[in-house]
């Protein structure tokens, strides 16, 4: 499950091997992208809410029209299921981690794969940092700034809203706790809102404020 950068609309991805947006607002359903031969595992939309990306247990990353639920492009190369899809915040490239142990670089205007990264283990969350110099794969960063060097940094001064144990935490300090009924198997955060995906198909919407350090 995701969440646009204004906040407005919601996408969802489903063992029903379906793509789901919904309005952030409403809880309504917008539209529903079919597509994927297997379930789909994660999910991205992209800074101007214009492309949903998509990455299943098929072993491939879809891209689409957050407008219309048309496919734009397919991309083929994991050998095994994408588990993580990011979008950069240019909108040049996509990043997809499968449990191949690989992440790809993808370039949205040629649709080629412009690099791979061997990470060796199953990569679950991915993202761009905001200038887009860095890829951000679970808790470790990479200098994506020339693609034919792509250097490993440290993350630890990257700070970050996550769930820690049944905590909704920023960094070391808990901010949250969860309740069995409420303890996801996504979760998406965009400008201070958290969306919490679940088994049962349900999504949780909840509105995080640092400084007052309340949920909404």
């Amino acid at each position: 499950v995701t969440i646009s950068s204004d906040g407005q609309l919601v996408a969802s991805g489903s063992v029903d091997r379906t793509v789901r947006l919904w309005d952030a607002t409403t809880g309504e359903v917008r539209a529903t992208l079919q597509g994927h031969s297997n379930a789909v595992e994660s999910v991205a939309i992209s800074a101007d809410g214009q492309l949903v990306a998509s990455g299943s247990q098929d072993g491939t990353v879809r891209l689409w029209d957050a407008a219309t639920g048309a496919v734009r492009a397919t991309h083929q190369g994991h050998s095994h299921a994408v588990e993580s899809v990011a979008v950069s915040a240019d909108g040049r490239l996509v990043a997809s981690g499968s449990s191949d142990g690989t992440v790809k670089l993808w370039n949205l205007a040629t649709r080629a794969a412009e690099a791979t990264l061997l990470i060796g283990t199953v990569v679950r969350n991915l993202s761009f940092s905001i200038l887009g110099q860095y890829l951000i794969a679970d808790m470790e960063s990479f200098d994506i700034r020339s693609l034919t060097t792509l250097v490993h940094v440290r993350s630890n001064s990257l700070q970050r809203l996550l769930i820690s144990n049944n905590w909704i935490a920023e960094e070391d300090e808990d901010i949250l706790w969860l309740p069995p009924e409420y303890r996801p198997t996504r979760v998406a955060i965009a400008n201070g809102v958290i969306a919490l995906g679940f088994l049962s198909g349900i999504i949780s919407i909840l509105e995080f404020k640092p400084g007052e350090k309340t949920i909404q």
